[in-house]
């Protein structure tokens, strides 16, 4: 998805900083309600980390 595109090309490299792992989700013939919703449920899940590390 062009919206993730530029953390689609970091995300390796700073797993790798961080001695963590990563995957990286194709999806096939995204629309932009998948990037909406795709976007809520990061969003809601880092913030769930936050809390958890806070």
């Amino acid at each position: 998805m062009p919206v993730f595109a530029d953390g689609d090309r970091r995300v390796p490299e700073l797993t790798d900083r961080m001695g963590d792992q990563g995957i990286t989700l194709r999806a096939a013939d995204p629309s932009e309600d998948d990037a909406v919703r795709f976007r809520e449920l990061f969003t809601a899940a880092r913030s769930a980390d936050r809390t958890v590390d806070d």
